[in-house]
């Protein structure tokens, strides 16, 4: 599943080492690779990296770590976009391969998504060896190599190495051209001598980017062949099987053996430690290490089987010589070794080491819950008592505000910072109503407000934000067809909103300045979802004539909103032209259009459902034989207007 907005769930496809099964005391390192379609098998047009073949091979040859290798396909057939997902915020994409297609970055939600879906569920279901940044991987191509580095760069306390090849930067100059510091992040960079892009038209580029970046890299002092290689592929061009030849040598460089914790060495040459001192007051000890035997990582034997990680040291690299530890904050006859500790790390605290953090249960109107603590990638065996609210009944604990499922308890949180749970409230059954003036934004220091139609019932309701029309100058909410039609879908059991937006003119101005008004109306509905007893998961968008054309756009068009609706509703609007902007897995429409309209042509309706259709939006198109702005209930085909729009909210959020 997914609990970020705007980024998909999908499917994933997991290769397991050899001796998985029978080993089920090992605890092996994970690699994620994006644009995973091509990873195993051949993607399409595109051939294959047989990543797990090669991966067999070379752990046969003792040259790779065992490891579980995870392929996650790109969103393109899942309702989201490669471009969108793999370009660094902050970095635009413009007439894309001149076919007019614009895309803003979204990378961190693509990153939020692994870190708050993907990784819990793997961590969860296979022996992983957790939150670890040693032993967590990450790898792509082209844009998946740019996604890569990024995600090494944001969050090198999770990814320990990246592959990074053949790397697209220059889709995303300003992340190219980012001040680098240096980063505890092992990384890896292929190119070939041969590759070319379409967006760019020159070989050169290419290569020269990724120069640019090994150049900077080392500019940060990265320590070259340890933390940091560049490969050349001399005739390589831009395809699987170059990068399928060069697995081998970054399997060998990310997953060398020799980083591995090994209980065999450990318990023929185990470790020496020597208490060399200790304060009582604050529980520091200072010990001394002897004897790695070539080793980074060797298992120590304590309470509870945990590793000590020498990675972070400051002499880690001469692993023979005795080294000396100070441990700071130790309580008691705790173990004082675990994973992810780096003994040297003058910010980790006594309550870092003694494994506490701090859960704090926000109530959300309800009754105050006392905050709890756990251990960092554990779990909290059961669940607090529930909190009460007066009128209301307690649907559960939730990792987020609005959206997604309530938690099972016991939860295996894999958290490794403090963190906060949200408690969900079913509301109390009641009349319908009707609360006006509500303000939802403010924009050009212009108040702008909606008026709420709650249902009758029990919310959480599923809902429709309306957009009235009068050609971007005139109309109001509270009036018209719009305010008719926000009516009958109370009636019908929607809470509906219909909003206000500013009038500034019949052109680009006005149309940029209502679009911007109707993403506030969003934001608002969304933040205030359990106030307004909204359910975010059934949310759709609508209007008529100037307010189609605000939604259409707002839903589709090229600046479309972060949100996503979930149907939209367009009565006798258009796109002017931003058509192309509709991609696979936009939300379902419906449109009604006269045929012998004039203000709005019936042909911006027919240019719609051509785009919509041809990319597997679906599309419920209705005519009539009328003109623009018809009273809702004209007939079509013996159902009046608004039954028409009541039947298709039912069938996309009911």
């Amino acid at each position: 599943g997914s609990t970020v907005t705007n980024i998909p769930s999908r499917p994933v496809t997991i290769y397991l080492p050899r001796g998985y099964t029978q080993n089920t005391w090992k605890k092996y390192p994970v690699l994620y690779f994006h644009d995973g379609q091509n990873v195993f098998f051949p993607g399409g047009s595109f051939g294959t990296w047989d990543a797990d073949r090669i991966a067999n091979h070379e752990i046969s040859q003792g040259r790779m770590r065992e490891s579980i290798l995870v392929a996650i396909p790109n969103g393109n057939a899942y309702g989201s976009d490669r471009l969108y997902e793999y370009l660094p915020d902050g970095d635009t994409i413009t007439n894309y391969a001149g076919l007019g297609l614009n895309f803003t970055g979204r990378a961190s939600l693509y990153l939020r998504w692994i870190l708050d879906n993907l990784t819990p569920t793997l961590d969860l279901n296979f022996r992983t060896c957790g939150i670890s940044p040693a032993d967590t991987l990450t790898a792509g191509s082209s844009m998946g190599g740019l996604i890569s580095d990024y995600i090494g760069s944001q969050r090198p306390d999770r990814f320990g190495a990246v592959g990074i090849f053949s790397p697209a930067y220059w889709a995303g100059p300003n992340y190219a051209n980012r001040s680098i510091t240096n980063q505890p992040v092992r990384r890896y960079l292929y190119m070939g001598t041969a590759e070319s892009s379409g967006g760019q038209g020159s070989s050169n580029v290419y290569w020269q980017d990724c120069l640019n970046a090994y150049n900077r890299y080392l500019g940060a002092n990265e320590a070259v062949n340890r933390d940091l290689v560049f490969e050349g592929g001399v005739g390589g061009q831009h395809n699987e099987s170059n990068w399928s030849r060069r697995l081998p040598s970054f399997y060998a460089f990310a997953l060398n053996p020799k980083l591995e914790a090994n209980p065999l060495a450990a318990e023929l040459f185990p470790p020496e430690l020597s208490v060399q001192s200790m304060n009582a007051a604050t529980g520091q000890i200072n010990l001394r290490l002897l004897a790695f035997h070539g080793y980074q990582n060797l298992l120590l034997a304590s309470a509870d089987l945990q590793t000590w990680s020498t990675n972070a040291l400051s002499s880690a690299e001469n692993f023979w010589d005795p080294i000396d530890v100070p441990v700071p904050g130790i309580t008691g006859n705790r173990a004082f070794w675990r994973v992810n500790c780096a003994p040297t790390d003058t910010s980790t605290n006594t309550s870092n080491f003694n494994n506490l953090l701090s859960v704090t249960y926000n109530s959300q109107g309800g009754s105050a819950v006392p905050a709890a603590t756990t251990s960092p990638g554990g779990s909290i065996s059961a669940a607090p008592a529930s909190p009460t609210r007066s009128g209301y009944t307690f649907t559960g604990w939730f990792t987020n505000p609005t959206g997604g499922s309530p938690i099972a308890f016991p939860y295996l949180h894999n958290q490794s910072s403090s963190f906060t749970l949200y408690a969900r409230w079913a509301s109390p059954s009641g009349p319908a109503s009707i609360t006006r003036n509500i303000s939802y934004a403010t924009n050009g220091g212009i108040t702008l407000q909606l008026d709420a139609y709650r249902p009758a019932g029990a919310g959480p309701f599923p809902s429709i934000i309306l957009v009235h029309g009068g050609g971007f100058v005139s109309g109001s909410r509270g009036n018209g067809y719009i305010a008719d039609l926000a009516a009958a879908l109370q009636g019908a059991g929607y809470a509906a909103f219909d909003i206000s937006y500013r009038l500034l003119g019949a052109n680009s101005t006005g149309m940029a300045a209502a679009q911007e008004d109707l993403k506030g109306a969003i934001n608002y509905v969304v933040a205030n979802a359990g106030t307004l007893e909204v359910d975010t998961n059934r949310l759709g968008t609508g209007g008529g004539s100037a307010g189609a054309i605000t939604a259409l756009l707002v839903s589709y068009g090229s600046n479309r909103a972060t949100f996503r609706p979930r149907a939209v509703v367009d009565l006798w609007g258009a796109m002017y032209g931003d058509e192309g902007s509709i991609r696979a897995g936009d939300p379902p429409m419906i449109i009604i259009h006269g045929t012998t309209d004039t203000t709005v042509p019936y042909s911006y309706a027919t240019a719609i459902n051509s785009a919509a259709t041809s990319v597997g939006v679906p599309v419920t198109f209705f005519s009539f034989n009328g003109g623009h702005t018809p009273a809702l209930p004209t007939v079509i085909g013996g159902i009046s207007i608004q039954q028409r729009v009541i039947d298709f909210l039912d069938q996309n959020l009911r």
